[in-house]
């Protein structure tokens, strides 16, 4: 299940039992799964499960908190899996749940401003079955004899992960800050590592790196991305419009993980225990045959006994036999003739005796070598097997033993490696944490600067402002000045002609005509002065204006450039 921290990720994998209909996905799945176990009347099934969280890139046990040396590892054959893990062996969905429940009270929660019980970690239920075949030894015997395709006697595995991951969080919307800021980071720092596995796969470009050592999160569902699993995959998104980026996010990072493509396989291995049921049968078969050949053996030696103890009663009674005749051939009391023909019935009785003796006994030799060929034959059939058992048994220790060593190997590079990964991770975060000091820093910085500058600038146009409007007031009072001494020209000259006119009033007549003259030429040359002054002073001033308010633009330019 994944989305956004509120939107009922934890919800829709375990619901609310209290409720009729209100399961999760993992209560309905551990009945679905004990209920066909159930009802299978041709296998057996082992499962166990465990619980576990990844909380700030540390797995924790959730069954026995206090466990340690809880590790990710991978094997060629069986693919990624944790080792050091609490295993619990369950017969009911109701154990399941009950371990589910004390699971969860060990889980980090805590309240943040989006949700009261937000989870703090990435939850992984782990749900280990093994099925393998129920006969008895006689019905795989017969299974065997026929022609065995009945049912498959292979032990089949598989593994189940219900995952509840953590919610991608924004900082300024759940206001985190001390433990509950860091723990964000490191939940959104695990599913940007999803991500990032995530759009590696769906380019398919060849030969390109897909980063799941990044995090122990995709470090354990690598599997899950494009392995050997059947993957489904829950996106929570929120109602609100003011969650509008997070949804669309979230909606993005499904429709990418659809375009994912897993390469599932039946998980078949060989059934040993069915193996050895088989052998034990066997076994007892051939112990069967050996006991039944003894017993036979047996009743030959009898038989022989019984025919050597019959020879002797003959061997006696032909003694007896040839002492009577001895003595009634002495005594006279019996005919040659009669004692021929009984000595000829008599070996001809023994040599039947003898004949039958001899095939009986020839008979028995010939059964009891036949019967010793066959238990040698099976004794060396035996020990081949037992060599061929033992070879390979020897093989497979000396190939254990070199696994064992690459995979120690391994092991010790990927944990060097992990230690390494592990202690780059934290230098980066610190390197991010002091860049992102010294980005808010410089930003401060510039701020000021930029103030500091605006300011200076509109102080210094202010100042410019002032100095040109000081400079006009100058013009302006040097203008006036000008134009006060050309007034005090003008009252002088108009004093001097009235002294002239005074002083002069005698010879009017006689200087009139160069008084006025000279009166013409004075106020020509005076006008002219005062032309000449006053372009010259409308000059200055309209370079001065034109200087201003080149110098206004520019401040200006600059001021909006700053700006």
């Amino acid at each position: 299940a994944y989305g956004q921290t509120g939107t009922g990720k934890t919800h829709t994998m375990l619901g609310d039992n209290s409720i009729q209909g209100g399961q999760g996905i993992t209560p309905r799945a551990l009945n679905q799964i004990f209920d066909t176990a159930s009802q299978d009347p041709h296998y057996s099934y082992s499962i166990e499960v465990a619980f576990i969280q990844i909380y700030m890139e540390m797995i924790q046990d959730l069954l026995q908190p206090d466990n340690e040396g809880i590790r990710i590892r991978e094997d060629p054959e069986h693919g990624v899996f944790v080792s050091g893990v609490c295993w619990v062996n369950t017969k009911n969905a109701g154990e399941c749940l009950d371990l589910i429940q004390m699971g969860q009270k060990n889980r980090a929660v805590a309240f943040t401003k989006m949700n009261a019980h937000s989870s703090r970690s990435h939850a992984v239920f782990m749900l280990k079955m093994q099925r393998r075949c129920k006969l008895s030894p006689e019905e795989m015997q017969q299974l065997d004899n026929e022609d065995s395709k009945m049912r498959d006697h292979s032990l089949l595995k598989s593994t189940l992960y219900l995952v509840d991951l953590a919610g991608s969080e924004r900082v300024k919307k759940t206001q985190s800050s001390g433990s509950r800021l860091h723990e964000a980071k490191a939940i959104n720092l695990s599913l940007s590592a999803l991500g990032n596995c995530i759009h590696a796969l769906t380019e398919k470009r060849p030969n390109s790196h897909v980063p799941f050592r990044d995090s122990k999160l995709t470090r354990l569902l690598q599997d899950s991305l494009g392995g050997n699993a059947k993957t489904a995959l829950v996106v929570t998104i929120g109602p609100s419009i003011k969650h509008t980026e997070e949804t669309i996010s979230s909606l993005l990072f499904g429709s990418r993980a659809m375009k994912i493509e897993n390469t599932p396989e039946v998980n078949k291995e060989i059934d040993y225990r069915a193996l050895c049921i088989k052998l034990q049968a066997e076994l007892d078969k051939r112990d069967d045959t050996l006991y039944s050949g003894e017993i036979d053996r047996k009743a030959y030696e009898t038989e022989i006994q019984r025919l050597k103890i019959e020879a002797q009663k003959l061997h006696e009674d032909n003694y007896t036999i040839s002492q009577t005749y001895t003595a009634a051939v002495q005594s006279g009391k019996f005919d040659p003739n009669t004692e021929r023909t009984l000595k000829a019935e008599k070996e001809k009785e023994l040599r039947a005796i003898e004949t039958f003796y001899q095939d009986t006994m020839r008979k028995q030799e010939e059964d009891h070598r036949t019967f010793l060929e066959e238990v040698d034959k099976l004794m060396i059939e035996q020990e081949n097997e037992l060599a061929v058992l033992k070879n390979e048994n020897s093989q497979l220790k000396v190939s254990n033993k070199e696994l064992q060593s690459d995979l120690e190997f391994t092991l010790g590079e990927l944990e060097r490696e992990s230690k390494d990964r592990e202690i780059r991770i934290g230098e980066l975060v610190q390197e991010r944490d002091v860049l992102q000091q010294k980005i808010s820093n410089q930003a401060l910085e510039f701020e000021q600067a930029k103030n500091a500058m605006i300011q200076q600038a509109d102080s210094g146009l202010r100042d410019k402002h002032q100095d040109l409007i000081t400079q006009y007031k100058k013009l302006e009072d040097e203008n006036n000045r000008l134009r006060s001494v050309q007034n005090q020209l003008q009252e002088d000259f108009q004093q001097t002609m009235m002294k002239m006119s005074a002083e002069y009033e005698k010879s009017e007549q006689q200087f009139k005509a160069e008084l006025y003259r000279r009166k013409q030429d004075w106020d020509n040359e005076v006008i002219h002065k005062v032309e000449e002054l006053e372009v010259e002073i409308r000059r200055e001033s309209e370079k001065k204006m034109l200087a201003f308010h080149e110098e206004n633009q520019r401040l200006s330019s600059k001021f909006s450039d700053l700006k």
